[in-house]
């Protein structure tokens, strides 16, 4: 399982069923054969490149009106739209470690100087994303211990927020 990402609806293969070793390209139709489909897990790691070369090429292009300062929330809910606007990430949850590293391009893509503190930005993500911990365990002993952020689908995610609002007021 990637780094990235822990799924957080774990159903297992079917019983017989090899999960696929290629990473070969669609045949010639465009499709691939039951043996060599994507996993979820490919299919999510791809979604998260997609995002990140869109902030990359918004990174790169010439800003107009460059801001001094961003908004901790604003950068929270715009880094939550992002993903949840690729398909292959909702029920996907994302490693602390991706969305720490991710954080300065996308800070740069918003055309920020001067970024928000990481804590602030993640303190924010919290209540926009579920985020929970979670121990990695090998041979029944503890090994290390990670934070997760859960991508939930944005139409749950719209009473969610409604309610995290009346929370704060």
């Amino acid at each position: 399982m990637s780094w990235k990402f822990w799924r957080q609806n774990r159903e297992p293969p079917p019983c017989g069923v090899e999960p696929p070793r290629c990473g070969e390209p669609p045949p010639q139709g465009g499709k691939y054969s039951p043996q060599c489909a994507p996993t979820p897990v490919q299919r999510a790691e791809a979604a998260l490149a997609a995002v990140e070369q869109a902030w990359v090429r918004a990174a790169d292009a010439p800003q107009c009106g460059e801001l001094l300062v961003g908004d901790p929330k604003e950068l929270a809910m715009e880094f939550r739209r992002c993903l949840q606007a690729q398909p292959d990430l909702i029920g996907m949850s994302i490693h602390s470690s991706w969305v720490r590293a991710a954080y300065p391009l996308l800070c740069r893509a918003q055309g920020l100087v001067w970024a928000p503190a990481y804590k602030d930005f993640a303190q924010q993500l919290a209540l926009l994303m579920p985020r929970r911990r979670a121990d990695i365990r090998h041979g029944g002993r503890r090994t290390c211990t990670i934070t997760i952020y859960g991508v939930r689908d944005p139409a749950r995610s719209v009473m969610e927020l409604a309610a995290v609002e009346r929370k704060r007021a």
